[in-house]
């Protein structure tokens, strides 16, 4: 990613995570519609509460463990000297986790589409606060990559 400022790095972050975060949502919307309004009929409407938990269940996993592969994908990025490249593969690490939790999102959806079940919009809710915990800020990115104090000002603009 291309930028050149920390102020331009952190519109373009946010951007391409608006974009993740509203595609999902909005996805997930058109589908809602479509079966609230019986112009789409779930698949399995017997056992669908035994998918809807399952799913579920996968959904917070795969949360879980993009959480996890970030944490882990960070390791690799603290030691880096260049403070551009440790924010330049931030910024890849960042989209990866939206792309992983997107995935989770789908599952959500695609439990929907199978069992019809409404309690999954609420799940889906609760799971948009995974989104939030996920969203990159400056703290974040001082937090996570570890920076010291002149690094932090420079990511503040100080």
């Amino acid at each position: 990613m291309q930028y050149n400022s920390v102020t331009d790095y952190f519109s373009q972050l946010h951007l391409r995570s608006l974009i993740i975060f509203f595609a999902s949502l909005l996805l997930f919307f058109v589908l809602l519609y479509l079966i609230l309004t019986q112009n789409l009929t779930p698949v399995m409407l017997e056992n669908g509460e035994i998918i809807s938990y399952a799913f579920i269940a996968f959904a917070f996993m795969d949360a879980s463990m993009a959480f996890m592969l970030v944490k882990w994908m960070l390791k690799s990025v603290v030691p880096l000297v260049s403070l551009g490249e440790r924010m330049d593969r931030y910024a890849q690490v960042s989209l990866l986790r939206f792309g992983m939790l997107v995935s989770g999102a789908l599952l959500l959806m695609v439990a929907l589409y199978l069992s019809g079940d409404y309690r999954l919009a609420l799940a889906y809710g609760v799971y948009l606060l995974f989104f939030l915990r996920a969203w990159p800020t400056r703290s974040r990115l001082c937090a996570e990559l570890k920076l010291k104090e002149n690094e932090r000002e420079v990511v503040y603009g100080r």
